[in-house]
């Protein structure tokens, strides 16, 4: 049979064969995995991002370069921005939401690249498992990266933003400066999420770290310059060394945990903190109906757990002092309007304090 030849001359079936190569070789270099460093600093971004998102006008700066009057008009200026703030609120708070749905949806399409990159370097034999054992592998941190980035975006939408958490929280810093007096140690943040309290800590210049099992928080945290470690609650706190703790604090934690869970923690933090020490644990109030109604929006809650329950814990274990302390009263716009008694009762039961927390001290 005569050799069939192409116009330069070249032989039909090298031809082919020469671009199935290019081909094949094309393909490999588009399928090539994303590189660790790439992932990591599209991850940085979509943290960066995160923070970005929440549009607040009264974070805004208000300020004057006008060297005589810029006092005057940056008093002005603030002043006008307080008194019109209600007006553009709705539409920062519309753009936020929006900008919260676009990062949601990036992190899913970054953990599903994570995925697919796990198995074309399975695909490529760079890892010498068995395929059923690596595409678990696959499946199980796909599902922790959305998991991770779920939670993330939940508590950017429910838990209200790290400004309003920090204001929150800062009514405990004086119980934590006085363990932190007394004993000169370090505060355990358990569940420490995107960090607020943490920044309060630093901002008093009392030393703390932070654990979380979320890994985008985590990250978040990191990327804050905090000391924050992705670690089990209780295993975080067994490796303390004994009595080497000023506090220990774990805000909207306990009502993840089942009561053996919470038995370890509390128990274990009695020997961890030196004497002086203090423990804070906050948590939803199941005796406000308005909080009780929303408790399982977060899918992960457990149950709610009753104030004069998680004293009786404290004292049990050998918690002195042992106090309750509620917090983030509803707006008055939520409660029953009236003087009457049976009026403050029932905004009490139905609309009164969200949150609580028990405070216990080590003797």
């Amino acid at each position: 049979m005569r050799e069939v030849k192409l116009l330069d001359g070249q032989p039909i079936e090298e031809a082919i064969k020469k671009d199935v190569e290019e081909i094949f070789n094309s393909k490999k270099i588009l399928c090539k995995p994303l590189s660790i460093n790439l992932s990591h600093e599209i991850r940085q971004d979509l943290d960066y991002l995160s923070y970005l998102a929440n549009l607040n006008a009264g974070k805004a700066p208000v300020i004057s370069h006008r060297p005589v009057f810029g006092k005057l008009i940056t008093y002005v200026k603030k002043f006008i921005a307080k008194a019109t703030f209600w007006i553009y609120q709705p539409l920062f708070e519309q753009i936020s939401n929006f900008n919260y749905t676009v990062i949601n949806i990036l992190n899913k399409l970054t953990a599903y690249l994570d995925m697919n990159d796990k198995d074309q370097l399975h695909a490529g034999h760079i890892f010498e498992e068995k395929s059923e054992v690596v595409n678990d592998k696959s499946v199980d941190n796909f599902e922790r990266a959305s998991i991770g980035w779920f939670y993330h975006a939940f508590e950017q939408k429910f838990r209200g933003s790290e400004e309003l958490i920090k204001n929150r929280q800062s009514i405990y810093i004086d119980y934590i400066r006085k363990a932190f007096k007394f004993t000169g140690g370090k505060v355990l943040d358990i569940g420490s999420g995107r960090g607020e309290f943490l920044e309060l800590l630093r901002d008093e210049g009392i030393p703390a770290i932070g654990v979380d099992l979320n890994e985008v928080m985590v990250r978040q945290c990191r990327d804050k310059g905090l000391i924050v470690e992705q670690r089990d609650a209780y295993d975080s706190i067994a490796a303390q060394d004994d009595q080497s703790l000023a506090a220990v604090t774990a805000f909207q934690v306990i009502e993840h945990l089942n009561p053996g869970e919470m038995w370890k923690i509390i128990s274990t933090a009695l020997v961890k903190l030196r004497p002086g020490g203090l423990i804070i644990l906050e948590t939803v109030n199941p005796e406000c109906l308005f909080a009780l109604s929303n408790f399982y929006l977060d899918l992960t809650h457990r149950k709610p757990i009753p104030p004069s329950t998680l004293k009786f814990l404290l004292e049990f274990v050998g918690f002195k002092n042992v106090e309750v302390r509620f917090s983030s009263l509803l707006p008055e716009k939520y409660r029953l309007k009236g003087n009457d008694s049976n009026i403050k009762k029932l905004n009490e039961i139905l609309f009164g304090w969200r949150d609580y927390a028990v405070l216990g001290w080590r003797r």
